[in-house]
């Protein structure tokens, strides 16, 4: 039986994750510092094997939160096949008015905690010549709205170390997909009020443009199963991309945006 860890596994992406791993008969390992885990793996066990489902409420961010990860790990002996990446904050603000702590805290979960979790499982991936690393990045790398780069900063990080990784482990035998979701109707963006009237109306509208957690879920397991190197996950990031190649385009766009969404 192959064992998936998956963080941010209490709610929204990382939940319907966990669904569709335990329905395929993995055995999952579901990481999150929410008290809603346990609600949520309880919720999980009336459908799936109890046993294949280890829930353990920690901060990966905090001095003891990986080391506590890595000896479950060794007493439950588990062998992590599938390590995902997912557990993520987000940040609304513009970048002269987010707090350098609070940057420090998106840099610690968006990037540090994903580096450090990878740098636990990765030895034993390596000895067994196979394992398959999952970064959730964000589609938003692709466009750098104002209001959201400290946000965007750190899930570009991730993007930038994710595909170089892909190249370095893909002659050890281990796959690195790395995951572009563009908006998800979660409780992600349940804080963010807007900063303008264009700002409010974006939040208000979300449900109508955003797409639904267990769809971006069902496509990254999909990712996942056929070792993707990149998924886009919606057709919006690849014109992102396509805006990002023509200077004058996106400078456009950031203009439009920056009047929208600033004060």
């Amino acid at each position: 039986m192959k064992t998936v860890l998956i963080t941010g596994a209490a709610k929204g992406i990382g939940f319907y994750l966990t669904s569709y791993f335990l329905a395929s008969g993995y055995k999952v390992f579901m990481v999150d510092k929410d008290p809603a885990l346990h609600t949520s793996a309880k919720q999980l066990e009336n459908s799936f094997k109890k046993e294949n489902i280890i829930k353990f409420q920690t901060d990966i961010t905090s001095k003891h939160g990986i080391p506590i990860i890595k000896s479950t790990i060794r007493d439950e002996k588990l062998n992590i096949d599938i390590l995902i990446n997912n557990a993520g904050i987000g940040q609304h603000s513009t970048l002269i008015d987010t707090p350098s702590d609070r940057m420090t805290d998106l840099m610690n979960v968006n990037f540090f905690a994903a580096d450090n979790l990878i740098r636990a499982v990765i030895p034993t991936m390596i000895e067994n010549g196979s394992g398959q690393i999952v970064n959730v990045c964000s589609g938003q790398v692709f466009f750098n709205l104002p209001t959201w780069a400290a946000y965007t900063c750190t899930k570009a990080a991730l993007s930038a170390y994710s595909e170089a990784l892909y190249h370095e482990l893909k002659p050890k035998g281990i796959t690195v997909t790395t995951v572009y979701p563009f908006m998800v109707n979660t409780g992600f963006y349940n804080d963010v009020k807007g900063q303008t009237l264009g700002g409010k109306l974006s939040m208000i509208l979300l449900p109508l443009y955003s797409m639904k957690p267990e769809k971006v879920a069902k496509i990254i397991y999909q990712a996942v199963l056929k070792k993707k190197r990149r998924e886009m996950v919606s057709m919006l990031n690849y014109a992102g991309q396509l805006i990002n190649t023509f200077p004058p385009l996106s400078n456009i766009v950031g203009k439009i945006s920056n009047y929208i969404l600033t004060k």
